[in-house]
């Protein structure tokens, strides 16, 4: 795992120079230290690739915590149309949920809308989202389910 970190992290990303900033961090052994790296990242694919794949829970859980503020729009950096790519790739049914509920602006909350699932979920965002478009793709989604 360590070395397909490595392989992550020293190249320069899409995003700027963070990954090299930041790859010795989360290469540490020790899990403190890769949990504080998490909690500053902005770039999504790393933030995704320990959220997956990070031998420690506690340290997964902070990348998770540091991907829903960045979906759901809560962190300046990260463009509507990066955040919508990466929730179509994550598919977490949780993160998600998360997204639809939470999310800053309608467009990121249609399109978690459009990748939901779930009675519960749908109808939540039917009764509670402020906006028309969110309301209506969750009552479409819900019939089609």
């Amino acid at each position: 795992m360590l070395a397909l970190l490595r392989r992550l992290f020293s190249r320069r990303s899409r995003f700027g120079a963070e990954p090299a900033r930041h790859g010795a961090g989360l290469r540490s052994e020790d899990p403190d230290q890769r949990r504080r790296v998490v909690r500053n990242l902005r770039q999504p694919t790393p933030l995704l690739h320990v959220w997956r794949h990070d031998p420690e829970p506690r340290v997964r859980d902070a990348a998770g915590d540091r991907l829903r503020t960045l979906l759901v729009g809560g962190t300046a950096g990260l463009p509507l149309s990066e955040r919508e790519a990466l929730l179509a790739d994550c598919r977490d049914p949780t993160l998600i949920a998360h997204v639809a509920r939470r999310g800053r602006e309608p467009a990121i909350r249609l399109a978690a809308v459009r990748l939901a699932s779930g009675e519960r979920l749908l109808s939540e965002i039917i009764r509670e989202d402020p906006d028309p478009a969110v309301r209506e793709a969750a009552r479409v989604r819900l019939a089609g389910d």
